[in-house]
């Protein structure tokens, strides 16, 4: 059985070219989160020996390395596969899939920060500049 999972975290984030992407690959079904991980947990409540979780990439179901480490690693331990449609050559199974996963997803943690620090050094260096930010003064 292959289950699919598809997460947004922001608001201006949309699940419809994940979702595409799952439904092309032939998930049985697909859980959808745009909150907490409460979707995610429930569906590992289900994932058994030889069911596939399929993710499209590798920061989708955890909000750092450290959660999404533990995810696999609990993939791992029930014996059920975890495909990323973007690392189409990731084999957790093995020691070295293993190690490439654990660097992509500490890459895609530091990824993340960056691309929310990009916005805040831009409104900082706004300001030292005396330019106004936000809706105008009336």
């Amino acid at each position: 059985m292959r289950f699919g999972y598809v997460r947004v975290s922001t608001d201006d984030q949309h699940l419809e070219r994940q979702r595409h992407a799952l439904e092309a690959y032939g998930c049985d079904q697909i859980v959808e989160e745009t909150k907490s991980g409460v979707s995610l947990e429930a569906l590992l409540a289900r994932l058994v020996a030889g069911y596939e979780l399929i993710i499209e990439q590798i920061d989708r179901p955890g909000r750092g390395a450290g959660p999404t480490i533990l995810l696999m690693d609990e993939l791992f331990r029930r014996q059920a596969l975890l495909r990323v449609l973007s690392l189409p050559s990731l084999d957790y199974a093995t020691p070295h899939g293993r190690y490439v996963a654990h660097t992509f997803a500490a890459l895609a943690e530091i990824v993340r920060g960056d691309m929310r620090q990009r916005p805040r050094a831009g409104s900082d260096a706004a300001k030292r500049a005396g330019r106004h930010l936000g809706r105008n003064r009336r």
